[in-house]
């Protein structure tokens, strides 16, 4: 009795790490654009933004100025 109570454990733990456990992520999107100096496309989030306008780097913003 307690070989098959140990048996349906392991099997319900089984089941549940393989199929309940696991849940779809959320992927989240983000919009790439590309800078103005050098064309390299960047995250905008990580963008630079001047006068309207997103550079990649200070560099790539002091060279257009």
């Amino acid at each position: 009795m307690l070989k098959t109570l140990l048996f349906l454990a392991v099997i319900g733990g089984i089941i549940w790490f393989f199929f309940i456990k696991k849940r779809p992520s959320k992927q989240i999107e983000e919009t790439m654009i590309e800078c103005e100096e050098c064309g390299t496309f960047i995250s905008q989030s990580e963008a630079i933004c001047s006068n309207g306008k997103y550079f990649c780097s200070h560099s790539c913003l002091k060279k257009a100025n």
